[in-house]
């Protein structure tokens, strides 16, 4: 009987370790994480085919206007570019019309004016973020500052308005306190 108990304690004890040991395994598994924009930009550069390339430019740069965006992926590029024009980011727009320009009008796509699309892109991917950065930055701070200018400009409506309720007698004396004595006539 004592037997029994033991056994069962063991095979608790074995059954709470091992569960322990997976549980920490789960928790050191880290998913692989999925390649950045620029990353996959980086391997489109050196596919050989041209149509290729163009293929994965065409992915990249869909995927860099979902994510930044929050744009459908099924636009064309002369409805992004309207997008980006209303935004006033004249070089995504620029790009997207050359982009247009390839799929939509038939120009030929040389390996040359995929390569630079593909520099012009990275630009944009790596220098305007800094930009649009750094004008939210601004944009926030201007928002505080008009806040604070708003609260100041009620703290000053107040102090006004208790300067307006000061009793007239404390005023009527100050003025007469403040008279000069005048000389006497002559």
């Amino acid at each position: 009987m004592l037997i029994t108990y033991i056994l069962i304690a063991i095979v608790i004890l074995l059954s709470i370790l091992l569960y322990d040991l997976l549980k920490k395994n789960n928790q050191q598994e880290k998913p692989i994480p999925k390649p950045s924009l620029i990353d996959r930009l980086g391997t489109v550069r050196y596919y050989k085919n041209p149509e290729h390339q163009l293929d994965g430019l065409i992915y990249v740069s869909k995927d860099l206007f979902f994510e930044k965006f929050k744009l459908s992926r099924n636009l064309s590029y002369s409805e992004i570019e309207n997008e980006m024009r209303k935004k006033k980011l004249t070089e995504y727009a620029m790009f997207c019309s050359e982009m247009s320009e390839i799929l939509y009008q038939g120009k030929k796509a040389t390996r040359e004016k995929i390569l630079n699309l593909i520099n012009q892109l990275e630009w944009l991917m790596m220098a305007r973020t800094d930009i649009l950065l750094k004008q939210k930055e601004t944009e926030r701070k201007d928002r505080n500052l008009h806040e604070k200018l708003n609260c100041k400009k009620e703290e000053l409506t107040k102090r006004i308005e208790t300067l307006g309720q000061r009793p007239k007698s404390k005023i009527n004396n100050r003025n007469q306190n403040n008279k000069q004595p005048q000389p006497p006539q002559k």
